[in-house]
């Protein structure tokens, strides 16, 4: 049972990292002259998936040289209104499909000078986007740690698939999508087990829709991915649109006393009898630690581990979020192993699975501790080490931290005086000293004095640590959904505070 760890996963269709900016810069060139032959073509011919999927590799070029989608975009709309022949009109078209509002509103425009000049696109311009799903699959790996969701269009007279690979050990986020245009044996190869995979079973096209939205949303195009995943993803959010709601019963979500039944399960099995009798507190903690990390994402119970997501956890969750004594570190690879191996009999995997999963503990712990003694990873358990000893949602704690870092910065964005990386977020003396030091420059708020003004953003900035009223945090989302970065986010709170007395 091979497996590949996911930090030293190769990523298929990534170019090899350049020595220097310039030969990037030269590849991505040769890239594009590649694309851009094969993108007027694939618009004068009359097959619609290859004229998509050709403008979106083009359009997807931008990403790799750090340029911003709409500005990259943009360029192709304006490129687009020059020669005003059939095949700008079709590409046009395709960019108000694929593309983000502002683009495709400056791309209708275009398209509608187009069009007013005489100039047409071909007939099959009328289909784009007009995909209508068949059917869908869902492939699992042995542990749970990745999925495979593959779903079928018909798309005018042809069929295609996607294939879109699914990464669970953190947040589900997309790693790669394959387009499938041979459609014939699809159903014969899926019935048959690949790799760490198993044999896909069909789900209905809600579930699929349900499974890959959260995926969709979480994956950014800046994140490494290979290009053609890159181009593929605007292309694949289009066909999630054609996918049914789910009307159908919704996803297991696991609660409290799920996970705490389920360390309780743990903490009598056989397989934690040597790690109890040993240290029975050590062994409940990370019992407790698996079992809340296991369980975050819908449709996973609380004994689900596989070892991708035991390193996640391990080298980069645990030591963000808890404080963990030494006598806690000293029992963790007992306690691990324990929950490992019970986790693998509970879900009745094999005695191979087992044991692979076990022989993946050393190393996670190994990542585990050189990332709990990083500073960097300690001063961001300031942030949750409060609530992590009491809450055992581990969505909740995130946010709480989201919200936290908000109301203080982490190191890396705190103000450049070189005293204020060593603070301890958690003690609000603290907290007052840093916001002092960043806010005692500003022009108070109309009406407010300069000490009624700092005594009103150390009240802001408490209300967003502690999270009461939960309409601080509302409103300071609000603002920044409207573009205010986060200094002026806390002015507007401030005034809005003293507005209302």
């Amino acid at each position: 049972m091979a497996r590949v760890s996911k930090k030293n996963r190769q990523r298929r269709n990534v170019p090899a990292k350049a020595d220097s900016r310039a030969q990037l810069t030269d590849a991505v060139d040769d890239l594009f002259d590649q694309l851009l032959a094969e993108l007027w073509p694939a618009l004068r011919s009359d097959d619609v998936l290859k004229a998509e999927v050709a403008t979106a590799r083009c359009l997807a070029v931008g990403r790799l040289l750090g340029i911003s989608q709409d500005r990259s975009d943009s360029i192709f709309v304006k490129m687009a209104t020059q020669s005003k022949k059939p095949e700008d009109a079709a590409l046009l078209r395709i960019i108000t499909l694929l593309c983000s509002p502002a683009v495709k509103r400056s791309a209708s425009r275009a398209l509608a000078d187009v069009t007013a000049s005489g100039v047409y696109p071909a007939e099959w311009v009328a289909q784009v986007g007009r995909a209508a799903p068949v059917q869908a699959w869902l492939r699992d790996d042995t542990f749970g740690d990745e999925e495979m969701i593959v779903v079928k269009f018909s798309y005018g007279d042809r069929e295609h698939a996607f294939s879109v690979h699914v990464d669970r050990s953190s947040i589900p986020l997309v790693d790669f999508i394959t387009l499938i245009t041979d459609t014939d044996d699809l159903v014969g190869n899926l019935e048959q087990p690949s790799g760490d995979f198993k044999a896909a079973g069909q789900i209905s096209l809600a579930e699929a829709r349900r499974r890959l939205e959260l995926a969709l949303a979480n994956t950014k195009p800046d994140r490494e991915l290979p290009h053609d995943t890159i181009a593929l993803l605007p292309v694949f959010r289009s066909r999630l649109r054609r996918l049914p709601a789910s009307g159908e019963q919704p996803a297991q979500v696991y609660t409290a006393a799920d996970r705490a039944a389920a360390v309780d399960e743990f903490m009598k099995s056989p397989e934690a009898a040597d790690a109890v009798a040993a240290d029975e507190e050590s062994t409940r903690f990370w019992a407790e630690l698996l079992a809340a990390f296991s369980s975050r994402l819908p449709d996973e119970p609380p004994a689900q581990l596989g070892p991708l997501t035991l390193e996640f956890m391990l080298t980069s969750f645990v030591p963000r979020t808890y404080v963990v004594s030494e006598s806690q570190r000293r029992h963790a690879r007992p306690a691990v192993s324990a929950w490992a191996r019970w986790s693998a009999a509970y879900r009745g995997l094999d005695e191979d699975a087992i044991q692979y999963l076990l022989s993946e503990v050393p190393a996670a712990l190994e990542g585990f501790e050189a990332a709990y003694d990083d500073p960097a990873f300690a001063a961001e358990r300031g942030y949750t080490a409060d609530l992590a000893v009491r809450e055992t949602d581990v969505v909740r704690i995130g946010e709480h931290a989201v919200r936290r870092q908000f109301a203080l910065p982490k190191p890396e964005d705190r103000l450049p005086d070189g005293e204020s990386d060593a603070l301890d977020v958690a003690d609000p003396v603290s907290r007052r000293v840093y916001i002092e030091a960043e806010f005692t420059d500003c022009e108070p708020g109309k009406g407010m004095a300069r000490e009624e003004f700092l005594v009103a953003v150390h009240r802001v900035i408490e209300e967003l640590w502690t999270g009461e009223p939960p309409a601080t945090w509302e409103e300071a989302q609000r603002l920044l959904d409207s573009g205010k970065n986060r200094h002026d986010v806390i002015h507007s709170l401030v005034e809005r505070s003293h507005r209302r007395g």
